[in-house]
């Protein structure tokens, strides 16, 4: 952060025979290393972000197809899912398959079909195939998991018991659900309540 700061006004002042530049720099960073950041910084009121949120499922998508259209300029970013995708997954759109399997972030998003990709050219496929986003989601799965561990404040030992309670159940639960698996896993340090009551604030 302090760089940032220096470079800009060093840029400012121009040297011998040259104007000045006015520059602007964004620093991107994960919320929760933005957190531990400011717990350190000496004067933590002065940084002052701005969060980036992906309410818009459509900009998501839009990075994807964005991605794509910059590795082959000839395909329209329009044309993208009728050029590489296959049409329904599980009886669903191409596209509604990501943004449901996905958190909603753009690595995920990307990560998610760079490994259905793979796949698709590992399997000789012309385009990505139901199979190769099925078992893409296999390989997310394990990537959200890993990350939902390392990003969490308790401790990975109690967090990773609370999770695998939830293994094999639906993707959509209701709340007295969500009580009784974190009740069975019996951390003292977490109240079923609380947990619930995030999920609905991020719900909104």
């Amino acid at each position: 952060f302090g760089a940032v700061k220096r470079v800009s006004s060093e840029l400012g002042k121009g040297q011998r025979g040259l104007e000045g530049l006015s520059v602007t720099f964004a620093l991107f960073l994960r919320a929760d290393i933005f957190e531990k950041v400011r717990e350190l910084a000496r004067e933590p009121d002065k940084l002052t972000p701005a969060k980036l949120l992906w309410n818009d499922k459509s900009l998501l998508l839009r990075v994807l197809e964005d991605r794509f259209a910059a590795s082959h300029p000839e395909i329209e970013p329009g044309r993208v899912w009728d050029q590489y995708f296959c049409a329904t997954v599980s009886g669903k759109s191409a596209r509604d398959f990501i943004l449901e399997v996905c958190l909603p972030r753009p690595r995920d998003v990307i990560l998610l079909t760079g490994t259905a990709l793979g796949l698709a050219i590992n399997r000789g496929h012309p385009r990505i195939e139901e199979a190769d986003l099925l078992g893409a989601e296999e390989e997310y799965s394990r990537f959200a998991f890993d990350s939902i561990l390392v990003e969490n404040g308790v401790s990975v030992a109690d967090l990773e018991r609370i999770l695998y309670e939830f293994a094999g159940c639906r993707s959509v639960i209701n709340p007295e659900e969500i009580r009784q698996f974190v009740a069975k896993a019996d951390v003292k340090s977490i109240n079923p309540d609380e947990v619930v009551a995030v999920g609905a604030a991020i719900q909104g």
